[in-house]
């Protein structure tokens, strides 16, 4: 059981896979999706590009991270989450985060959360694993990420 007092305002992000959360101060923006300019890459999990605010952001699909596989039937609710990198890069100041549909937010009681097993297929993006008792939830390596697309830029 995670020992706290405070509650922590989160995003929990639809995914094909377990869904993952982040703190709201890590998320500037939730855009619809659309199709983002594709990237010379052999990571799937590297989604391509997105022109957000006249900016070219790097959209990733964590459930491919695990999968190796790119993503398939997007449906019509899919949007991504731009993120702010966690080390502020100036090379890298946001990504996006590619999610099925639009995130829920929550308001999260570390008295309900629970520690949880990592899934069979290891993701490379996960820091932790947490359960509330009806889904496991994965908290994103922000830092991982950002130094995976700093590594294929």
């Amino acid at each position: 059981m995670i020992q706290n007092s405070a509650s922590l305002s989160a995003l929990l992000f639809p995914c094909r896979g377990p869904n993952f959360l982040l703190p709201n101060s890590a998320v500037g923006e939730i855009i619809p999706y659309h199709q983002p300019e594709p990237v010379r890459s052999d990571a799937a999990w590297l989604l391509g590009n997105l022109d957000w605010r006249e900016r070219l952001v790097p959209a990733v699909v964590l459930s491919s991270a695990a999968t190796g596989l790119p993503v398939k039937n997007i449906p019509k609710q899919a949007c991504f989450g731009i993120c702010f990198s966690p080390n502020g890069n100036p090379d890298l100041p946001y990504f996006a985060l590619f999610t099925i549909a639009v995130p829920r937010l929550m308001n999260l009681e570390p008295s309900s959360m629970q520690s949880a097993p990592a899934p069979a297929k290891y993701n490379p993006f996960a820091l932790h694993y947490l359960t509330d008792g009806t889904q496991l939830i994965m908290i994103p390596n922000l830092d991982a990420i950002e130094q995976a697309l700093l590594g294929v830029q």
